[in-house]
Formats: structure tokens, C-alpha cells, sequence
């Protein structure tokens, strides 16, 4: 089943400061990107509508709530909220949006026992700050939510023009099929210029592809 996070050309891999925003526009398209705790949010506006990709962490959500609303944004107008991958730093503020607004949720299908159980499931550290925060990262729980829609097939794409250098994600249990997915998602949208990424970002489609030959095809 898939999962959000290898599908969707908003998020694919993964600062200095803990907290910040940062506005990209382009063909009419704004997209805010919201920083609390190294985890991202963005708030895409539309010429006629409002969509939110993820949610952050639980106890971060009323802050979320509140930097939405400074960009002039009411949250019960937010058509729908993408949840890229069902972790707590991601998934966790779901449960308050669909709760306190009403909010419809977009998941992937492969998420769902994550989600429905709010809890982070297996984690496979990449590096050495990984393996450090590993334990802890595994053990982290969330209010469990259920989405409004399950995706089955790859749903969304967007199109920007700014981004700094991919890097590989902390946590990944199998490099090589989330490179294929990459690679794949590559070819399958040649004009996507950039990644909207779930922690630091955006990332340009040159360092998307930088990445990729960098990587070696087995791990």
C-alpha cells in the first residue's frame, strides 16, 4: 500500500532556528511554509481555495493554529489537510484540526494502522544524530485520528522555484525503494522544479537530482 510520503511531490526527504516562515509565490500560488520544532507545515493558497500539507506535533498545535491565523488565514477555511506519513511530527495536529474545525484529512493508505493507533512504528535510523534520538523518536505517540479519504494512487503536485540541497531523511527503513520512488517520481513530472520538503527546504529539482546520483543504487 503507499504511503504519502514516497508519493506526493510536495514532500519527499527530508534550521537553524526551531520555529520560522517562509512565503514561496508563483502563477498565483502561495505557499507558506510554517516551522515549529524542525517539522514543516505549509499552507497553500489558491486563487479560490486554502489546503494545508500536514499538521505537526500535537503540542504544538494551538501555536500552529495561531501562526495560520497571522498569515491571514482562518483555519475552519482550510479545505483539506494532506497528512504526508502517519509520525508524530507530522500527523499529530491532525486530530485537533479535524476536531475543532472539522477539517477534512487526506492520508495514504499504507499509513493507516499508524494512524489509527498514533504511534510512530518501526523506525531505521540513516546517520549518526538518528541513531541518538532513535529510541525516543520510536516511543513518541500521538492522538490517533482517521483520515476523511484514503489514497491508493499518487494524488497531488505542485510547482515552485526555490530549494537549498536534498539530504536523505534521519529514519528510513529501505533506501533503495524510496530512491525508486524518487527517481520515479522524477521522470513521471518533468516540470516539477520543487520539493516542499516535511523538514527543512524547499528543495529544487537540480538538488533532487544531485541526490540521486550521489546515492548508490544499492544499500
Amino acid at each position: 500500500m503507499p504511503r504519502l510520503s514516497s508519493l506526493l511531490p510536495l514532500v519527499m526527504l527530508l534550521s537553524a532556528c526551531a520555529s520560522a516562515s517562509q512565503l514561496n509565490e508563483r502563477e498565483g500560488v502561495k505557499v507558506h511554509t510554517l516551522r515549529i520544532g524542525h517539522a514543516n507545515t505549509h499552507i497553500i493558497q489558491t486563487r479560490d481555495r486554502v489546503f494545508m500539507v500536514d499538521a505537526g506535533h500535537a503540542h504544538n498545535a494551538s501555536e500552529l493554529d495561531a501562526k495560520i491565523r497571522e498569515l491571514g488565514v482562518d483555519p475552519k477555511d482550510i479545505a483539506v489537510i494532506v497528512i504526508t506519513h502517519g509520525h508524530a511530527d507530522h500527523a499529530g495536529g491532525a486530530a485537533y484540526f479535524k476536531k475543532t474545525y472539522g477539517t477534512p484529512l487526506i492520508a495514504g493508505r499504507g499509513d493507516h494502522a499508524l494512524l489509527e493507533q498514533g504511534k510512530m512504528g518501526k523506525l531505521c535510523p540513516t546517520d549518526f544524530i538518528a541513531r541518538q534520538r532513535h529510541e525516543r523518536a520510536e516511543a513518541s505517540t500521538y492522538p490517533p485520528v482517521t483520515p476523511t479519504t484514503w489514497v491508493d494512487e499518487e494524488a497531488i503536485s505542485l510547482k515552485q522555484a526555490y530549494g537549498i540541497d536534498a539530504t536523505v531523511h534521519f529514519f528510513m527503513c529501505d533506501l533503495g525503494d524510496n530512491r525508486a520512488d524518487i527517481a520515479a517520481m522524477l521522470k513521471a513530472h518533468p516540470k516539477l522544479e520543487v520539493f516542499f520538503t516535511g523538514h527543512f527546504g524547499p528543495v529544487t529539482r537540480e538538488a533532487v537530482e544531485q541526490l540521486l546520483k550521489e546515492w548508490p543504487e544499492q544499500e
